[in-house]
């Protein structure tokens, strides 16, 4: 909530919006030896399907995609998912571009990287050829 601070919301809808989070719970299929529904209690996520998901979605994923990226890669955003597509030549040169920023950001509680490497003749452009390496972060 305090994203919403920062874009200047009006202290009644705050004021509405913890209390529409407040004392919550949410039933979940538990995958156990017995099967069945478990009830758990939602602390952080928004339960889906809530019609406020679109705007708190909005508020919290707009400073993840205000962050600086290092030359050569961009950072994109499309639904929950978040890529970061470097541009290099190289192996070598994507993890020089692109690990010094995933141990410097935080992402929520973690982070996982899962590499998806790309690796095409699109275009040759002042006798280089460029290759296009794709790291999809999971935010959690």
């Amino acid at each position: 909530l305090s994203a919403l601070v920062i874009w200047e919301f009006l202290l009644h809808l705050l004021n509405m919006l913890c209390s529409y989070f407040s004392g919550r719970s949410g039933m979940v299929w538990a995958n156990c030896m017995r099967g069945g529904m478990a009830e758990v209690v939602v602390s952080r996520e928004i339960s889906q399907g809530s019609v406020v998901d679109p705007l708190l979605w909005n508020v919290t994923f707009n400073s993840v995609l205000q962050i600086a990226m290092p030359s050569g890669a961009k950072l994109l955003g499309f639904a929950d998912d978040t890529l970061i597509v470097t541009y290099v030549k190289s192996v070598i040169e994507l993890e020089g571009v692109t690990y010094p920023w995933l141990k410097r950001m935080r992402f929520g509680r973690c982070y996982r990287a899962r590499p998806i490497y790309f690796q095409t003749n699109v275009g040759q452009l002042y006798d280089y050829y460029y290759y296009y390496y794709i790291y999809y972060i999971i935010l959690t």
